[in-house]
């Protein structure tokens, strides 16, 4: 399933007009996706398994990277609100 929705995340980059072919392998197309979708599921059960023991190391480190990128993003957030906040408050005075 993260290949799927990494595939069509590659695809539809960059896209910015709705007649796009980038936009159009997005947004139709959807019996064919589920099918790929329902196959990639069903075929997860053939795969061996060191091919989902490196899956979970693979998926372990991604997840700690996007756990880092997560508390990056808020700290930033928390950031740019208190100075916002603080700048109100300097005009207020």
């Amino acid at each position: 399933v993260s290949l799927m929705v990494l595939t069509l995340a590659v695809a539809s980059a960059s896209s910015t007009k709705k007649k796009d072919t980038r936009n159009a392998i997005h947004t139709k197309g959807w019996g064919l996706k589920v099918f790929l979708w329902l196959a990639m599921s069903v075929g997860a059960f053939w795969l061996p398994g060191s091919a989902i023991k490196a899956y979970g190391e693979l998926a372990r480190v991604g997840s700690a990277v996007f756990l880092l990128v997560q508390v990056l993003i808020l700290l930033d957030f928390a950031y740019e609100w208190n100075e916002s906040w603080v700048a109100k408050d300097d005009e207020r005075w």
